[in-house]
């Protein structure tokens, strides 16, 4: 028996020569056939070229997982302070919240303490939010004191956080939705 070749079996069985594969366009065309060594030496170029762009692309997807840890840590980064705002809301100073904050932070970076309060001030002078938190909760320090909602709306350290003063209204706005009242 026989044994037959794959290519023999193929679809295209009457394009195909027996000594050699050969496509069916070059075989249609009647274009030259290629000789073995010039058939491997194309081969060989063509994985070194193939080669050449996995290790680039390689290069590409470690440089976008690199940036993708990147952002995440700037991310993270920025929003220190609001792990420093929630303990300060619970009660604590604000240097006792930085140390406390900082304490996650040993070993990863040099000055743990610095770090955290270096995103605190990058926070207060850069981000919306911490701004209004601030200034919410100096209104709500002086709301406990007794001030009138108009004095408040004036106050120069709430007028500081708010970049200008506020109306009277947004003071009692601001209380209401503070107290958790609608």
């Amino acid at each position: 028996m026989v044994k037959k070749r794959l290519t023999d079996l193929a679809a295209n069985k009457g394009l195909v020569k027996k000594d050699g594969f050969t496509s069916p366009p070059q075989s249609v065309t009647g274009v030259k056939m290629l000789g073995y060594e010039t058939r491997a030496r194309v081969l060989e170029a063509s994985a070194a070229v193939l080669e050449q762009e996995m290790d680039a692309m390689r290069r590409d997807a470690a440089r976008l997982r690199a940036r993708a840890t990147q952002k995440q840590q700037e991310k993270d980064r920025r929003n220190i302070w609001k792990k420093v705002a929630a303990y300060v809301d619970n009660g604590l100073s604000m240097d006792r919240a930085i140390n406390a904050v900082a304490s996650s932070f040993a070993g990863s970076v040099p000055d743990p303490v610095a770090h955290v309060r270096h995103w605190c001030e990058w926070a207060e002078r850069n981000r919306t939010s911490a701004q209004r938190w601030h200034r919410d909760r100096e209104i709500m320090r002086l709301a406990a004191l007794g001030y009138t909602n108009k004095e408040i709306a004036s106050h120069p350290v709430v007028s500081r956080w708010n970049d200008g003063t506020l109306h009277e209204k947004s003071v009692s706005r601001i209380i209401s939705r503070k107290l958790g009242r609608k």
